[in-house]
């Protein structure tokens, strides 16, 4: 909803792009259940639907040409190693292996912090700069994807949650040796369970549309996100919802604590 809001208040484009590289986890089904209620909620986005996992080849030729650049190593390390010490697997730049895990070796130096349009100057402590770009198991990391993602479509703002804020240093970082320009960002408040406990599926929340009618759906995450509901009811189309709501979007009015959905009535 706010990511929506924001690029229809700005006459802007959204993108809907399904983050589909953990393939084991990330279900068919499941996708199409995201399509439905997104089309069942009124939400309409620019151009076709990306999806992560049709874009392999092309995230392995970004990869090989930072290796070829000398921007990234081979790490054999297991998660145990690393709990013991930490990795030194840069040192030698060992040749690739199989079941080795690809992580970022950046030339640039790295700023902790960035420019927030919600927050303001954001800094971040204790960076690890030497990020996986390729899991162990052969499957693309989500900041290496998203980023090379977002330069192919050109995406001049990202609107995210919260909890994503320790990754964007890195991610500019990524940019920045990719030789593109770094967008701007807009990172909004989680909606929580309880006080820590994100409303999320790992928690068991429920889904979206069985919390009552779309367009009551709609006005709660209005809410939720500090926006003016008074000209708004139930018995409008939740198109009509959107389309208002993107009119009178204030991007000043959002919270920058994270919000209890339990205390919402």
């Amino acid at each position: 909803m706010g990511a929506y809001l924001r690029a229809q208040s700005e006459n802007g484009k959204i993108i809907l792009r399904i983050e589909d590289l953990d393939t084991p986890r990330c279900k068919s089904e499941n996708t199409a259940m995201i399509l439905e209620d997104l089309e069942v909620l009124g939400f309409r986005f620019s151009g076709d639907v990306v999806y992560q996992s049709r874009n392999l080849v092309h995230y392995q030729k970004i990869l090989d040409r930072l290796y070829e650049e000398g921007l990234t190593y081979f790490c054999s390390c297991t998660r145990h190693d690393l709990k013991e010490r930490a990795c030194q697997c840069f040192l030698n730049r060992q040749t690739p292996k199989d079941h080795a895990s690809v992580r970022f070796l950046p030339k640039l130096s790295l700023d902790e912090s960035f420019d927030d349009l919600l927050y303001g100057k954001i800094y971040v402590d204790k960076i690890s700069e030497h990020i996986v770009l390729k899991r162990s198991d052969n499957i693309f990391a989500y900041n290496f994807a998203c980023v090379i993602d977002d330069i192919d479509e050109g995406v001049t703002e990202i609107v995210r949650g919260s909890d994503l804020i320790e990754l964007t240093p890195i991610q500019n970082l990524l940019y920045k040796s990719l030789n593109c320009k770094i967008p701007h960002y807009v990172h909004l408040p989680l909606i929580e369970m309880t006080e820590g406990k994100k409303y999320s599926k790992q928690n068991h929340a429920q889904a979206a549309l069985s919390l009552g009618t779309p367009q009551q759906v709609l006005l709660k995450a209005l809410k939720l996100l500090g926006q003016n509901t008074l000209s708004l009811n139930e018995k409008m189309k939740p198109e009509e919802i959107l389309f208002y709501a993107q009119r009178g979007f204030d991007l000043k009015a959002i919270p920058k604590k994270s919000v209890i959905y339990n205390d919402l009535t």
